[in-house]
């Protein structure tokens, strides 16, 4: 920088010093008996991955273009994806007998 682009400027007299001298000291891990941790564990479970009382969940591999397929005729019908693969389970079992 050329020294007019310093005139006006003041440097900051920082200490940086303090950064390097944490204040408080490390919060230790509470003990846990096996009681609590199977508390605990009880309480944290993922519930969207159990089954509720609508049913269980399936995941398929479909191309994309099957997957729109499917989308598009189920909202044509206005049925949720579950309830249309029913159908479609229910239609080909009917037409096999």
């Amino acid at each position: 920088m050329s020294e007019n682009a310093n005139q006006g400027r003041r440097s900051l007299d920082m200490d940086l010093g303090a950064f390097d001298r944490p204040d408080v000291s490390p919060a230790k891990a509470p003990s846990s008996s096996d009681e609590q941790r199977r508390r605990v564990n009880q309480v944290s479970q993922f519930p969207s991955r159990e089954p509720d009382a609508k049913g269980d969940q399936i995941n398929l591999k479909l191309s994309s273009e099957e997957k729109a397929r499917f989308k598009r005729m189920a909202k044509k019908e206005r049925y949720n994806h579950g309830e249309f693969l029913t159908v479609l389970m229910d239609a080909y079992e009917k037409s096999q007998s």
